[in-house]
């Protein structure tokens, strides 16, 4: 037995020397390929730096150009992503037990993206993720639509995928310091620019199924606390939810939304009501209820109940 171990040892430690000194031209190869596929899926890409050291992989500067949701004519408008000095690099040890192990980080809008992605053989890849300080009021077109801050952290944990397809994923993300000038002309009514903004979320992705643990947003127009249980989307038409949230309108928003308050909860709500409890659900909204107002939103419904 002890022959055995010491033999599957020295080919492991064969198997990673030759790993290590054919890695910089495989790395490069597998690097560039990769990039070439996203190109061919849509994505115009470009890098420069590319360097290769040991078991790590280094990008100065990089650019894409991803597609973005299908707008009306099923037009999809690329989304710009820029990132400054990426590195990849390979676990050793994870080469002689056949269980590739990657650590990755990233520099981009200010901030870090420090995370690992292992893929044991024969499993689903499992991808964590340590997001710190990204100034999304630095990508070009957020700042175009009015944004002036916002500062995103976040917790990535156990996120599965199988066949490119997300099936596990447990999160913890915040955006703070929201502030925001102005807003697109689509919106039919003059709002006050928002400040000192914050958005929270916990929660966790299982099988096609969101569940959230808490979900907080707060700012000068007021706030909103809750939790989504069992948010579910299978199609556009057919969405799944149990959603409870407590609303509080604040003194900017407060002018401009309270003339619309009856109208939108079907005179449960009145023009004066500051605060009020929404829940959410994937039913069909229901009309001419007294107790409840409803509110169609897509496949959505929004009930509001007044609080006493």
């Amino acid at each position: 037995m002890r022959n055995y171990r010491r033999i599957l040892l020295t080919l492991g430690m064969i198997v990673a020397a030759g790993a290590y000194l054919l890695w910089p031209s495989v790395a490069r190869i597998l690097v560039q390929d990769a990039l070439r596929s996203a190109q061919r899926q849509g994505a115009r890409i470009s890098w420069e730096g590319l360097s290769v050291d040991g078991l790590s992989v280094s990008v100065d500067s990089f650019a894409a150009w991803i597609p973005g949701p299908p707008v009306k004519g099923g037009f999809r408008p690329p989304i710009k992503v820029d990132l400054e000095r990426s590195t990849l690099r390979i676990k050793p040890s994870s080469l002689i037990l056949l269980d590739p192990y990657v650590e990755f980080s990233l520099k981009a809008y200010g901030g870090t993206i420090d995370g690992s992605v292992s893929s044991p053989l024969g499993k689903s890849p499992r991808l964590s993720a340590d997001i710190k300080d990204v100034n999304l009021s630095r990508h070009e077109q957020l700042r175009a639509l009015g944004l002036d801050s916002a500062v995103f952290w976040g917790l990535l944990k156990d996120i599965e995928l199988t066949g490119g397809n997300l099936v596990n994923a447990s999160f913890d993300v915040s955006i703070k310091s929201i502030e925001i000038s102005r807003f697109p002309s689509l919106i039919p009514i003059k709002l006050e620019p928002l400040k000192s903004g914050m958005i929270q979320v916990r929660g966790s992705f299982e099988t096609e199924t969101v569940d959230l643990s808490e979900v907080k947003l707060i700012s000068s127009y007021g706030s909103a606390e809750g939790t989504c249980k069992a948010l579910k989307i299978n199609q556009p038409a057919h969405v799944s939810a149990d959603g409870n949230f407590k609303v509080t309108i604040g003194e900017s928003l407060f002018p401009t939304i309270s003339p619309f308050l009856p109208m939108l909860s079907n005179n449960v709500l009145q023009s004066d009501t500051r605060q009020f409890n929404a829940r959410l659900s994937g039913s069909p909204c229901s009309r001419g209820r007294q107790a409840f107002g409803d509110l169609p939103l897509g496949a959505l419904c929004i009930k509001f109940i007044p609080t006493r």
